[in-house]
């Protein structure tokens, strides 16, 4: 016969997080990881529970002050002495003020004295502006300006639905396109309710389009082989950061392309070794092997001026005309010798 096990869920203030950062998983506490110690909503006399993440997972470790909603398991579903016969569980952070970085609040449960309580030991307290949300989106906020959104192209409308309009940053033709973007660091604005990725104000970023087109991505050169930033409208991997390491532990670094590899840089240096040698400029190298080889066909004079039989015949041939002009490779291409 089935037991009915009926839940009941109630509101509780963080007073201490366990963090455990020597952590074993045969330590005799290790089932209480990211747990956090709380009181329950009422009073001093309400006591103080130990709760853990009921999806260790997914979490959202909570932070000194902040509202949990929890929930205790009933006891007759634990068959184990290992762990506790009354066992609280939290679900996740009640965001009473709508913030992004926390929502400590102070004495909500009315302890004996009064008094503003830190929401951490060492937890370093900032305005974050929380993203502007389009139609649809799914998206993933931490509390340092870090996000991930799950969003799509949204359909253009006269009205003014958003504080931020999409298109300010990307924009598309096709309404619910997707498009992911993962952002790190974004710019505190103290005049703007909403932010918004950008990727040329953002300390990091990815995106992942569809068929949008990344209005303000800036690049230092301009590109030559392919539509620019602001025309292309296919898919796109774009990475933008003040420094990119692409790092292969053991197998290759492979760059593949249907049309062609641009490296737009005014300095490109290959190889592993610190001494250097320069890249020679073909067009240079070539007229001055011209010069070379011309004066080698004249051959000698006599004291009269009578140009005498070259010293090198082959200079004359075909063979080495055509060579001349196969020497530069037309595919790879290098900044024009000035």
């Amino acid at each position: 016969m089935n037991n009915y096990n009926p839940v009941e869920f109630s509101v509780a203030e963080v007073l201490d997080v366990t963090s455990y950062p020597t952590y074993k998983h045969t330590d005799s506490n290790s089932y209480e990881l990211f747990s956090c110690q709380a009181r329950l909503d009422g009073s001093i006399n309400k006591p103080i529970i130990t709760a853990k993440p009921i999806n260790n997972n997914i979490k959202k470790i909570p932070i000194v002050g902040e509202l949990i909603l929890v929930f205790k398991l009933n006891s007759n579903l634990i068959s184990s002495n290992t762990y506790n016969q009354e066992q609280w569980y939290y679900l996740s952070t009640i965001d009473l003020n709508s913030a992004i970085n926390h929502n400590s609040i102070s004495d909500y449960t009315k302890h004996e004295t009064a008094q503003v309580k830190k929401p951490g030991k060492n937890f370093p307290e900032t305005n974050i502006n929380p993203l502007q949300p389009y139609e649809g989106d799914i998206i993933l906020e931490g509390r340092w300006a870090n996000s991930i959104r799950f969003g799509s192209t949204p359909a253009k409308s006269t009205d003014k639905l958003y504080t931020i309009p999409a298109d300010v940053e990307w924009s598309g033709d096709v309404p619910g396109d997707p498009i992911t973007i993962l952002s790190n660091g974004r710019t505190v604005k103290s005049d703007a309710k909403f932010a918004i990725e950008s990727p040329a104000d953002d300390a990091s970023s990815i995106y992942l389009t569809s068929t949008q087109k990344i209005n303000k991505l800036k690049l230092h050169n301009p590109i030559r082989i392919s539509d620019s930033t602001v025309q292309f409208n296919k898919s796109q991997l774009i990475a933008s950061a003040d420094r990119i390491i692409l790092s292969s532990k053991q197998d290759s670094i492979i760059l593949d392309s249907n049309i062609g590899i641009e490296i737009n840089s005014p300095k490109i240096k290959m190889g592993i070794s610190s001494d250097k040698e320069p890249l020679l400029h073909s067009e240079a190298t070539i007229k001055l092997l011209q010069i070379i080889i011309n004066t080698i066909k004249i051959g000698f004079a006599d004291a009269a001026g009578t140009i005498c039989t070259p010293i090198n015949k082959q200079l004359t041939s075909k063979t080495v005309t055509d060579l001349m002009t196969k020497i530069q490779n037309w595919d790879i291409m290098v900044d024009k010798y000035k």
